[in-house]
């Protein structure tokens, strides 16, 4: 299964090698002025080039196998079923993920780890709601942002399709998703908080 945060991400990073390209481009442009003497423009766009660059810096993400390992080989009374991990990025952007299955019977869950390096663009494509305060319920099911042991969080809970969803920001950089397929939200919160991230 492919991680839910990595399908927003990858056009997130697209959008970020299509700024740097357009920044290089005009770079390149600007050199070929200097040679007619626009040597103070070149240096200007250079700056804003540098500046641009630096704002993409994460600094550095943790290895994906650490995130590996804090996905254990149950969950809930789940079995772990497939468990993958990988570094993405471009240039110094980079972000680090782990991902695994776990089943049971008809029960299913997907759970996803990702390492944004604390930037916040990156952040707003993995977890678009952390700055929301959503609070919304039906008679078939709810959807609300929340706290679980203080950190921020996001539950979704639809009955007819018995389909769950709880999301964590750790440590302002790691964000971590659950989504399940006829798991209770009770074994979804008690899920995230078995994911033990040491950083």
């Amino acid at each position: 299964m492919i991680m839910k945060s990595l399908k927003l991400f990858v056009p997130f990073l697209c959008t970020i090698g299509l700024i740097i390209s357009s920044c290089e481009s005009g770079s390149s442009k600007k050199s070929k002025d200097d040679v007619s003497g626009m040597k103070e423009e070149k240096e200007i766009h250079n700056e804003n080039l540098e500046k641009a660059l630096s704002q993409l810096d994460s600094g550095e993400v943790v290895d994906f196998q650490i995130l590996k390992n804090a996905l254990p080989e149950s969950l809930v009374g789940l079995e772990r079923t497939s468990h993958t991990g990988q570094k993405t990025g471009i240039r110094n952007f980079n972000i680090s993920s782990a991902q695994a299955d776990y089943k049971k019977g008809d029960q299913s869950l997907n759970v996803s780890i990702t390492d944004t390096g604390g930037v916040g663009m990156a952040m707003m494509a993995m977890a678009s709601w952390a700055e929301l305060e959503v609070n919304k319920e039906s008679g078939d099911g709810y959807e609300k942002t929340t706290t679980i042991d203080g950190n921020k969080a996001y539950e979704k809970y639809i009955k007819s399709k018995k389909v769950g969803e709880v999301d964590m920001i750790y440590s302002n950089r790691i964000v971590v998703s659950l989504n399940a397929y006829n798991v209770s939200m009770e074994d979804l919160r008690k899920a995230i908080r078995q994911i033990d991230i040491k950083i």
